[in-house]
């Protein structure tokens, strides 16, 4: 029996950056890559801690 380690739909690479405006680079992924946000983690404060995006080639 085989066990698949990632989610259906999710490729095999997952990159991470460190950026100061989050919201400009999620714009650029919609714009460019027809990309899409799955998921947004804000601090109390309402910035934005964590993405999750998937881009489509």
């Amino acid at each position: 029996m085989t066990t698949d380690f990632k989610p259906d739909g999710y490729n095999s690479v997952s990159t991470y950056f460190i950026i100061k405006d989050p919201q400009r680079l999620i714009d650029l992924l919609k714009t460019v890559f027809d990309g899409e946000l799955l998921r947004c983690f804000k601090d109390y404060g309402g910035s934005v801690g964590a993405i999750g995006t998937q881009i489509k080639v």
